[in-house]
Protein backbone atom coordinates (compact mmCIF):
# COMPACT_ATOMS: atom_id res chain seq x y z
CA UNK A 1 0.00 0.00 0.00
CA UNK A 2 1.38 3.40 -1.01
CA UNK A 3 1.30 6.39 1.27
CA UNK A 4 -1.00 9.32 0.42
CA UNK A 5 1.94 11.64 -0.27
CA UNK A 6 3.50 9.17 -2.71
CA UNK A 7 0.29 8.74 -4.70
CA UNK A 8 0.25 12.41 -5.82
CA UNK A 9 3.87 12.58 -7.00
CA UNK A 10 4.48 13.07 -10.69
CA UNK A 11 6.58 10.36 -12.31
CA UNK A 12 9.18 10.97 -15.00
CA UNK A 13 7.12 8.90 -17.44
CA UNK A 14 4.13 11.22 -16.94
CA UNK A 15 6.04 14.35 -18.00
CA UNK A 16 5.82 15.73 -21.52
CA UNK A 17 8.89 15.87 -23.78
CA UNK A 18 9.10 19.66 -23.23
CA UNK A 19 9.03 19.23 -19.45
CA UNK A 20 11.72 16.54 -19.57
CA UNK A 21 13.88 18.69 -21.84
CA UNK A 22 13.44 21.71 -19.54
CA UNK A 23 14.49 19.71 -16.50
CA UNK A 24 17.56 18.32 -18.29
CA UNK A 25 18.58 21.74 -19.64
CA UNK A 26 18.14 23.40 -16.24
CA UNK A 27 20.11 20.60 -14.57
CA UNK A 28 22.91 20.91 -17.11
CA UNK A 29 23.13 24.69 -16.79
CA UNK A 30 23.08 24.41 -13.00
CA UNK A 31 25.87 21.82 -13.06
CA UNK A 32 28.07 23.96 -15.34
CA UNK A 33 27.46 27.02 -13.14
CA UNK A 34 28.41 25.03 -10.02
CA UNK A 35 31.60 23.76 -11.68
CA UNK A 36 32.55 27.29 -12.76
CA UNK A 37 31.89 28.69 -9.28
CA UNK A 38 33.91 25.93 -7.60
CA UNK A 39 36.74 26.49 -10.09
CA UNK A 40 36.86 30.19 -9.20
CA UNK A 41 36.61 29.46 -5.49
CA UNK A 42 39.52 27.05 -5.68
CA UNK A 43 41.80 29.08 -7.93
CA UNK A 44 41.14 32.72 -7.03
CA UNK A 45 42.99 34.21 -4.06
CA UNK A 46 40.83 35.24 -1.13
CA UNK A 47 41.49 38.92 -1.90
CA UNK A 48 39.54 38.59 -5.16
CA UNK A 49 36.43 37.15 -3.50
CA UNK A 50 33.81 39.13 -1.56
CA UNK A 51 33.34 37.48 1.81
CA UNK A 52 34.95 34.24 2.93
CA UNK A 53 35.49 31.29 0.61
CA UNK A 54 34.07 29.02 3.31
CA UNK A 55 30.75 30.91 3.14
CA UNK A 56 30.47 30.68 -0.63
CA UNK A 57 30.95 26.91 -0.88
CA UNK A 58 27.63 25.99 0.80
CA UNK A 59 25.87 28.88 -0.95
CA UNK A 60 26.86 27.44 -4.34
CA UNK A 61 25.08 24.21 -3.40
CA UNK A 62 21.68 25.94 -3.49
CA UNK A 63 20.14 24.71 -6.74
CA UNK A 64 19.48 27.36 -9.34
CA UNK A 65 20.56 30.43 -7.37
CA UNK A 66 23.72 29.71 -5.38
CA UNK A 67 26.24 29.46 -8.19
CA UNK A 68 24.87 32.40 -10.20
CA UNK A 69 24.89 34.46 -6.99
CA UNK A 70 28.59 33.75 -6.51
CA UNK A 71 29.42 34.38 -10.17
CA UNK A 72 27.56 37.71 -10.12
CA UNK A 73 28.24 39.01 -6.61
CA UNK A 74 31.03 36.94 -5.08
CA UNK A 75 33.91 37.95 -7.29
CA UNK A 76 35.58 41.34 -7.08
Amino acid sequence: MKCKKCANKTKWEDLSQKQKAGILVFGGVDLVAKLAAWHYLYHLPAEQIRGKKAWWVPITLINGVGSPAFLLFGRK
